[in-house]
């Protein structure tokens, strides 16, 4: 993923201050759609890394391959990197509240 996972954190405090200017929130909102975007990329790929570890060692059966992916370090960055991008749409939506707020 290109955005590292600090830097979102460090996007999502920022945001949170109340007396941002338009610009900055412009910025902000700008960042974050970067973010959702490299997010989904990344999601993406492990999504075909883990298709291609349940085809492995096919004698094992099908959840117990599905409890190996998900407790491999790929399996505990999908699982990070799905709820991250799930809590994006609702901060962008709330930067573009505020940023209406200050056109209007």
């Amino acid at each position: 993923m290109k955005a590292s996972e600090q830097d979102l954190a460090e996007t999502l405090a920022a945001i949170r201050d109340d007396k941002l200017q338009l610009p900055q929130l412009e910025a902000f909102r700008d960042s974050l759609i970067h973010f959702k975007t490299d997010l989904l990329l990344s999601v993406a790929k492990l999504k075909k890394a883990k298709a291609l570890y349940l085809m492995r060692n096919p004698q094992d059966s099908a959840i117990a391959r599905k409890m190996a992916w998900d407790a491999s370090d790929e399996g505990q960055l999908l699982i990070q990197r799905e709820a991250e991008l799930r809590g994006l749409p609702d901060e962008i939506d709330g930067l573009m509240s505020r940023i209406y707020s200050l056109i209007r």
